[in-house]
Formats: structure tokens, C-alpha cells, sequence
């Protein structure tokens, strides 16, 4: 079992590279543009006439855009200028004319900015449900205020969708399960916020029961839940987060930034910090096969027990770790089956709690790490002091091409004339990656 384990481990990061690879296809012209230009909340007068218009005229609003697109065939776009767009009409509806705006066909939505192009839920509904199999894409766009006495305070995805997040804000949602996002769908979030959110239940930030969810140069912070406050996630499936941070979410049970319960997950340049529980896993609580590469999980903490990472004794839960920086968690870095906590080698403990025991690994050190802020690139991290011993200790062969920044890999932090990779999420001493475009020959 452990092998299978060990392999899939192995395997799982290839076959997301894949996927990856896949989602940068050029995407199809929209069948139909349709362009916002009031914040008021109202109706379309006739859905699937092609016109976006209320009973004013002229006047296209994100409710009857939503209604007008949910109603042509084919794949649609919705432009939304920087503006508010407050919810007023609350109730019950399927065809996205009252309540929630349910998504139906295929949609993009682009904003200007998730700064200031903002989808007020006013605390009336929740903001977006997708089903009938839609694929939905929303870009520059803040999700705020939406509540949900069920799933997903910001969105709900149902399953057989495909939701797609890009740049955006999901921010002070609450629901009773999934705070910001409840997703049953395929989920893939990049350069995104998920914060602040609120769940009665499990996940504060994320509650996935999907068969793929991918995150990747985002950060998941200040939500609360009773379980899995940042993300929790049980299914059968694949969890892959990348170049993101994880930090100060907050858990009155278990698992304060992530709690594993179903899927397969994969963790690479990744930041845990400040996370806290009132009872075990302020850090991880996982119940399944948690691989976690070149990453940073420190100053977590709990109230009554692990304030690290935990591995559930009851459901095998298998943690394999490899050049990760473990340290100043409070109560103990790891616990519960530390046994099935397996080290795949070159990590870095500041105690000797997580079965650190394969070549290259270090305990008893001081990662001697600096506070958790900005230090280049979309996320906060934590960056090492010259004098850390995990510069240039990471396993040179498995050596990711950047770090969580988006800084190359390996860079020679300690100047001895070779240059290899560092323990955790941040390499020392390294720069942006730069890219060289080449122009393109065509052959008479």
C-alpha cells in the first residue's frame, strides 16, 4: 500500500503538468458580448432575444446580461466595468431572475480589476450558482457579501461544471459550509484571494467535493470554519496547490489551514504560517495521501493539542515530505500516526517530531527564517537569513524550476560555486524569472 502510495506520489505532479498544458489553449471567440452598463438590479424584458435590456430602455444589467446569456447557445462573454454591482432582488430563482445568478450555459465574466469591479451580494443570496454542466470563467472580479444558509456563501458549483477563477476576489462571504466557494465541479483558481470568508461548518474559505481542484499563486487567509477553515476537501479526486499561501485562518476544531479528508493531494512552494485551531492540526489534518514539496509550514498553532501538522490515526492518513521546512509550530511540529508521516528526504525540522529520518533530512536546526510579508512575487512567504541551513540543502534533483515567488531555481545562496536548491518555499538570493520571446520565422 505504501509503494502504491509512494508511486502515485510520483506520478500525480506529471499528470497535472498535463492538465496545466491543456488549460493553455487559445480560447473561442464568444457566440454573444454583452456589455454592462448600469449597477441597478434588474430583469431582462425578454431573455434570449440577443438584447441585453430592461424594462428601461437601453439599460443592460449583470442580472439580465446573466439571463440573455443563459438563454443563446454556446459560450458567451460579459464584460463588467469598474463598478459596484450591488444585489437587491432577493428570493427564489432557476433562471437567475431573482436570488442567486445561476449559470447555466457557458459564460465568461471579466471585470477591470477585483478592486474595483465588485459583485455586492448585500447579504440577500449568495452571488453565483453553476450548473447544468456550465463552464464559467470570471476574471477581475471581487465576490463579496453573499450568504448561503447551504453551500458556498460566494459560489456554489454543482457537479458535471467546469469553474475556472482567474485574478479575482473572493472576500466576507459566509454560508453554512464553504464560506467563500462550495464546489462539487472541476475548480481551477490562479492569482487569486480567497479571505475573510465565514462557515457555520467546514471550510471557511474552500469547501471542495470535487474530483480536481487546482489553486495555484493564490492566497487563502482570515477565514473561519469549525473544520478545514482555509480548505477542506473530501473526494475521491486530486488536490494540486502551487506558489500560494495558506495563513492566518482560524479553526475552532481541527485542521486551521487545510483539512484532507478524501482526495490525493500535492503541495509545491507553498506557505502554511499563522494558522490556528482550538483543538489539533493548526497547520494540516489530514486523513488521506498529502505530499508536500519544497514548502514552508511554520508558527501554526492549536489550543489543545498539534499545532503543526497532524495525521489522523483512524483513516491512514500517509503525509510524504520532501525538501520541507517544518518549524515553531506550537504543541509539536507533527502528530497523531506520526509512522505514516514518510520522509522522501532533505528536510528541515527545528525539533524531532515528523519522522525525519531519510538522507539529507535535518532536525534539531533553526531554520533561522525572517516574519511572514511580501517579499517579491503575489504572496506573502517567509524568506531565509543568510545563515540558514537550509540554503543550498535541498535535494538537487528535485529542484522545482521556481520558487513560490516565481523566482528561479537553484540559485548558489551560499557562494560556493554550485548552485542548488533550497529547503522551503523560497529560494535565498534569487531573482525573478525572466522570459525571452522569440520572434517568429515563417519560411517563404
Amino acid at each position: 500500500m505504501k509503494h502504491t502510495r509512494l508511486l502515485l506520489a510520483i506520478a500525480i505532479p506529471i499528470i497535472l503538468l498535463s492538465f496545466f498544458l491543456t488549460t493553455l489553449q487559445t480560447k473561442a471567440s464568444p457566440s454573444a458580448t454583452f456589455t454592462v452598463n448600469s449597477t441597478v438590479d434588474a430583469v431582462d424584458v425578454n431573455p434570449g432575444d440577443g438584447v441585453c435590456e430592461t424594462a428601461v430602455a437601453n439599460e443592460c444589467t449583470l442580472r439580465a446580461a446573466v439571463m440573455e446569456t443563459n438563454s443563446l447557445v454556446g459560450a458567451d462573454q460579459i464584460n463588467l466595468p469598474r463598478e459596484t454591482y450591488t444585489r437587491t432582488i432577493g428570493g427564489i430563482g432557476e433562471d437567475a431572475s431573482a436570488g442567486d445568478l445561476n449559470i447555466t450555459e457557458d459564460l465568461r465574466i471579466i471585470g477591470e480589476s477585483s478592486t474595483n469591479t465588485i459583485i455586492n451580494g448585500n447579504a440577500l443570496d449568495r452571488i453565483f450558482i453553476v450548473s447544468n454542466g456550465a463552464e464559467l470563467v470570471l476574471e477581475n472580479i471581487a465576490i463579496y457579501n453573499g450568504v448561503s444558509p447551504g453551500g458556498g456563501g460566494g459560489i456554489f458549483i454543482e457537479e458535471g461544471t467546469n469553474v475556472t477563477i482567474l485574478s479575482s476576489r473572493i472576500i466576507s462571504n459566509s454560508a453554512g459550509s464553504g464560506g467563500g466557494i462550495a464546489s462539487r465541479g472541476l475548480l481551477t483558481i490562479t492569482n487569486s484571494l480567497i479571505s475573510n470568508n465565514i462557515s457555520d461548518g467546514s471550510g471557511g474559505g474552500l469547501e471542495n467535493l470535487s474530483p480536481l481542484l487546482m489553486i495555484s499563486n493564490s492566497t487563502i487567509s482570515g477565514n473561519i470554519g469549525s473544520r478545514g477553515a482555509g480548505i477542506f476537501t473530501t473526494h475521491d479526486g486530486i488536490v494540486e496547490i502551487v506558489n500560494s499561501t495558506l495563513s492566518h485562518n482560524f479553526s475552532d476544531g481541527e485542521g486551521g489551514a487545510i483539512t484532507n479528508l478524501g482526495p490525493t493531494m500535492s503541495l509545491t512552494n507553498v506557505t502554511i504560517s499563522n494558522n490556528h485551531v482550538d483543538f489539533r492540526g493548526g497547520a494540516i489534518d489530514n486523513h488521506s495521501t498529502l505530499t508536500a514539496t519544497n514548502s514552508t509550514i511554520v508558527s501554526n498553532t492549536a489550543s489543545l493539542s498539534i499545532g503543526g501538522i497532524y495525521n489522523n490515526i483512524i483513516n491512514n492518513g500517509v503525509i510524504y515530505l520532501q525538501n520541507t521546512l517544518v518549524a515553531f509550530n506550537s504543541n509539536g511540529n507533527c502528530g497523531g500516526n506520526s509512522d505514516d508521516i514518510i520522509s522522501l528526504g532533505y528536510n528541515l525540522e527545528d525539533a524531532n517530531l515528523c519522522n525525519l529520518n531519510a538522507i539529507g533530512d535535518i532536525v534539531n536546526q533553526n531554520p533561522l527564517i525572517d516574519s511572514l510579508k511580501n517579499y517579491g512575487g503575489n504572496t506573502l512567504s517567509h524568506t531565509l537569513f543568510p545563515e540558514s541551513p537550509a540554503i543550498d540543502a535541498a535535494n538537487p534533483n528535485v529542484c522545482p524550476p521556481n520558487d513560490q515567488r516565481y523566482f528561479s531555481r537553484p540559485f548558489d545562496g551560499d557562494n560556493n560555486g554550485t548552485s542548488i536548491c533550497d529547503i522551503g518555499a523560497v529560494e535565498y538570493g534569487s531573482s525573478p524569472m525572466h522570459y525571452v520571446y522569440l520572434p517568429i520565422i515563417v519560411k517563404p
